[in-house]
């Protein structure tokens, strides 16, 4: 279903993002029901049920003790694979959040995702810093279609790691529609590859200073995303205002802020660098 269906389907909606990096909004329906994400090509990807009470699985309720749900699901052939979080089944296609290991914790959410969507938790891997890395400074330089300090749009992944401090990444599976990326804690930085292996998008999460044309594109709080506009405005740049984000045309960056219709005005979550688009 496409995100204009659902918000006539479900009502009202509130659009955030998962993660300073997330590219596409995930909505929360005023009344509760669900939270729905929803991406322009496939449509809706990822439901979300806060509150599993009602919900079914082959006739299995989802809802309660998280032991009794487990047991009930494999007492009807269901292979679960348990995580720290609680468990997948349905070849991972399906999860149930468990708070904690207590044996009476209840199942607190339902999770079910699209074709491509599904993630391991077991994939995670973690990688040591490069032997070109340095202490990490946050300062970071953006250059329209060229990237973000040491990250240059168009490198091999090797190289990346080779100047970055150590992060994680995922193993995903054959079919993903997930991107291949590289988390770097330290360095504040999420770096996207596309097929090719080559840094595709930069994301700056978390930095000191992100400078671009002597404007802070991501200024500490109490600055907002206000504050960021009127700054490239006042330096002759052109602004375009989106859905919980700006967008400077014909450059590769905008700037995030996680919710679409925060009740106040909000700090800046990314900075975001792409190739510039023909």
């Amino acid at each position: 279903m496409a995100r204009a269906e659902l918000r006539a389907l479900l009502g009202p909606s509130s659009g955030f993002r998962r993660g300073g990096y997330s590219e596409h909004l995930t909505d929360q329906p005023a009344n509760g029901s669900a939270l729905v994400t929803c991406s322009p090509e496939e449509g809706l990807y990822l439901i979300e049920i806060p509150d599993p009470d009602g919900v079914t699985y082959r006739g299995v309720p989802l809802a309660g003790p998280a032991a009794e749900v487990m047991a009930a699901l494999r007492g009807i052939g269901v292979d679960l694979v348990e995580d720290s979080s609680g468990c997948t089944f349905a070849e991972h296609s399906i999860a149930l959040y468990v708070p904690s290991s207590e044996p009476d914790a209840p199942v607190e959410a339902v999770s079910a995702f699209g074709p491509g969507r599904v993630m391991d938790v077991n994939d995670l891997n973690e990688f040591p810093a490069g032997e070109r890395a340095s202490a990490p400074g946050r300062v970071y330089q953006v250059v329209s279609g060229v990237g973000v300090g040491p990250v240059r749009l168009g490198e091999p992944r090797a190289d990346v790691r080779r100047k970055l401090n150590g992060g994680m990444s995922w193993t995903l599976p054959p079919g993903s529609r997930e991107p291949e990326e590289d988390h770097f804690w330290e360095d504040g930085l999420v770096v996207e590859y596309g097929p090719d292996g080559l840094v595709r998008r930069i994301f700056v999460t978390k930095a000191d200073r992100v400078d671009y044309h002597g404007v802070d594109l991501k200024p500490p709080y109490p600055a907002v995303l206000d504050d960021v506009r009127q700054a490239l405005l006042a330096g002759g740049h052109t602004v375009v205002d989106g859905e919980a984000l700006l967008d400077l045309p014909g450059t590769g960056v905008q700037v995030w802020i996680s919710r679409a219709d925060a009740e106040m005005p909000l700090p800046v979550c990314a900075v975001v660098v792409s190739a510039i688009p023909d």
